[in-house]
């Protein structure tokens, strides 16, 4: 895959990295549903979630479950030669406040 290609691919997940909203996350995870069905065929261009290909269903469910005001740490594993993402990580979660 050639850079531009890669740069591309890598353009739809990008804006999701760093600390993010459970509703900015609900986005992310509608993302990565629509590029795993689109390469269905192809593994090598599926986006693991924390290092596993996820089953579309259970991320559909995910949606669901994703308190909209939560925070959580978004980050990538991209690949070494040529820079193109292929796994998305959540790490620390912050709670949002309780009123």
């Amino acid at each position: 895959m050639d850079q531009l290609a890669v740069k591309k691919f890598n353009s739809q997940f990008e804006p999701y990295e760093g600390w993010q909203s459970g509703a900015q996350v609900k986005q992310l995870i509608k993302t990565i549903i629509s590029n795993n069905l689109t390469y269905s065929d192809d593994e090598s261009m599926q986006v693991r979630v924390n290092g596993q290909i996820p089953n579309i269903q259970h991320l559909y469910a995910d949606l669901s479950n994703v308190p909209t005001k939560d925070m959580v740490m978004i980050e990538f594993d991209r690949n070494d030669k040529n820079g193109m993402i292929y796994n998305i990580r959540s790490g620390n979660y912050t709670p949002s406040p309780k009123d």
